[in-house]
């Protein structure tokens, strides 16, 4: 009698402890909230006494894409990613799209600059928007302060967010993915280091490791992809020695060895 009560218990407490974890896992992801999804700014200005809202990344609409603003519009041109955050709790975090006119709305009360967010066009390798002086994209001086590896480790991401951000292939955890654009951009005057290399091939390797993109596991083949679905060529960007760094510091901790395979 003893002996099975011993079992009950321990299948309790992990039964107790599964719950627990997975509740954390559900809570840490959000949308954007309903009751804020009108474009008037009233409704901007009481979202943003709960919500941080920073516009991480500028992109384009690609041929056939379906994609739509947090206020149920379709986007038509160029788009803003945005992250928001809980300001009650810092793990409650997401993401939404906004077209340029809604976005001014956001920049009045967060003070961002359009100029100032990087943006980028995969299909030309430029800043979308096209005149460098149209105030959309980077900046020239701070394009010129790019450090040139981790300028290709941004580019590799903001591609990947153009291509899965798509209402026919959504993904969650855009807003980590996003978080780990923001950590690179706010570096981006540094060489990467191989944690930053290792925080994109991660988001990589596990967004397309089962093979929901035409079968396509490395950024590479998402690419190759895509140019046949959508009949463009995407701007080639040099990744070989991010898989590279990936093997060659695999197993650079005996204790914790890096198990993600190379996904670039």
């Amino acid at each position: 009698m003893g002996g099975n009560t011993e079992i009950v218990d321990m299948t309790a407490c992990y039964v107790v402890t599964f719950v627990t974890v997975e509740n954390i896992k559900l809570e840490s992801y959000m949308d954007w909230p309903k009751e804020y999804s009108k474009t008037t700014q009233a409704v901007r200005d009481a979202a943003y006494k709960r919500y941080f809202v920073e516009a991480i990344t500028r992109s384009v609409l690609l041929p056939g894409q379906v994609k739509t603003a947090y206020h149920d519009g379709l986007l038509t041109t160029d788009y803003y990613l945005f992250l928001f955050t809980s300001r009650d709790n810092p793990k409650l975090t997401g993401y939404f799209t906004c077209g340029l006119y809604a976005a001014k709305g956001w920049f009045e009360l967060n003070g961002q600059r359009p100029e100032e967010i990087p943006s980028y066009n995969p299909l030309t390798g430029e800043s979308s928007g096209g005149s460098k002086k149209s105030g959309c994209g980077i900046t020239k001086s701070l394009k010129a302060e790019l450090d040139p590896r981790m300028k290709r480790l941004i580019r590799v991401l903001q591609t990947f967010i153009s291509l899965t951000d798509d209402e026919k292939r959504k993904i969650k955890g855009e807003s980590t993915t996003l978080t780990v654009l923001q950590k690179l951009i706010k570096a981006s005057k540094d060489a990467p280091s191989t944690s930053n290399i290792r925080s994109v091939n991660t988001t990589l390797y596990k967004a397309l490791k089962d093979g929901r993109h035409g079968g396509a596991r490395t950024f590479t083949q998402l690419i190759e992809h895509y140019e046949v679905l959508l009949g463009v060529t995407f701007k080639k960007i040099t990744i070989d020695d991010f898989n590279q760094e990936i093997d060659d510091t695999r197993n650079k901790s005996a204790t914790y060895p890096y198990i993600p395979l190379a996904s670039f």
